[in-house]
């Protein structure tokens, strides 16, 4: 098989004595050893990068791009934000990453409070004998007055808090924890936690129960220590999938009855009590009594579908015993 003459060349002959490769560029540059991939570097002195466009390395080509010189260099002049006493480094427009971000939010970068900063704290005000916290979007938490000095060193922001479908919504801010080494790390505060374990420890298993519903409303006598299930018990809207009107009463397709159902955690126990009713309303009635018979004071008349009866019902409670009887699991 006859062979390129080019010395070292081992592809197959494909025309005036020459292979495929070393043919093209005899065609091209008269002499089948020019060409191929020449390599070519940056054109500025002391640099030996290979080129990327237009002469240049890759570093200088972007240089070139952004202040049409590729010689010069951010250390040679920095530029700083245009507002008045910031001395961050130019981002966009003019300004710094924080105020351009303030600008993108549409607010004025000139007159914009930074969030969170030790120098900027919010004023918490007495109205009508109730202390008001301002939160970061404008909505308000009460506390009591004798709270204010334990609040005023935070800056506290909104917190929705997802339970089942319903939206809660809590004060929070982040504090940094103790021990945090090289890598600061920060954890959410609570606003109705910071202020119950004030002279307490609060376990995980302690839960701050809102008695009116609104974790805004951090008020001395509308918070309590509650264990889960109870805190749970006491919420003030039904749930979106509800179709029954009443708390723990659904419709059960196996027996075609409304079932009455309360559920009892704890200990690593998960059971529950119930009871399947034709008439829905007496289903809710006994749900209210088996409530109160299995959690006791702890629960709220606002826990129960029928507050009006809540007298009535403590008046009928019946034993743990007579009650958890042949009951469904």
């Amino acid at each position: 098989m006859r062979k390129c003459s080019v010395d070292g060349c081992e592809n197959k002959h494909y025309g005036r004595g020459y292979c495929n490769k070393h043919l093209k560029r005899f065609n091209k540059y008269d002499d089948p050893l020019l060409g191929g991939r020449m390599i070519h570097h940056c054109e500025i002195s002391g640099c030996d990068d290979i080129v990327h466009a237009k002469g240049w390395c890759s570093m200088h080509y972007q240089r070139h791009l952004k202040w049409s010189d590729p010689l010069k260099s951010l250390n040679d002049e920095t530029r700083h934000c245009n507002v008045t006493d910031c001395e961050n480094k130019h981002s966009g427009k003019g300004y710094c990453k924080r105020h351009y971000d303030a600008l993108k939010r549409g607010d004025d970068p000139h007159n914009y409070t930074r969030r969170g900063s030790q120098y900027n704290k919010r004023v918490v005000i007495i109205r009508d004998g109730v202390g008001v916290i301002t939160l970061s979007d404008g909505r308000e938490a009460f506390i009591s007055p004798e709270d204010v000095d334990l609040v005023r060193n935070f800056n506290w922001c909104p917190i929705v808090s997802k339970v089942s479908t319903r939206r809660l919504v809590y004060a929070a801010t982040n504090v940094r924890c103790e021990g945090a080494g090289e890598k600061t790390k920060y954890a959410s505060l609570y606003l109705h936690r910071h202020l119950m374990s004030q002279g307490r420890t609060l376990t995980r298993k302690d839960q701050v129960d809102h008695i009116d519903g609104d974790g805004l409303n951090c008020r001395r006598n509308n918070m309590r220590i509650v264990t889960h299930s109870i805190n749970l018990l006491n919420h003030h809207q039904l749930d979106s999938r509800n179709t029954s009107g009443y708390n723990g009463i659904h419709w059960s397709k196996r027996w075609k009855r409304w079932l009455a159902v309360v559920r009892v955690t704890g200990k690593g126990k998960n059971r529950r009590w119930c009871r399947h009713y034709v008439d829905k309303i007496e289903a809710a009635e006994a749900r209210d009594l088996a409530v109160l018979s299995i959690h006791g004071d702890g629960i709220l008349s606002q826990s129960l579908n029928f507050p009006e009866k809540y007298e009535e019902y403590q008046a009928s409670i019946i034993s743990k015993r007579d009650l958890w009887d042949n009951y469904e699991s």
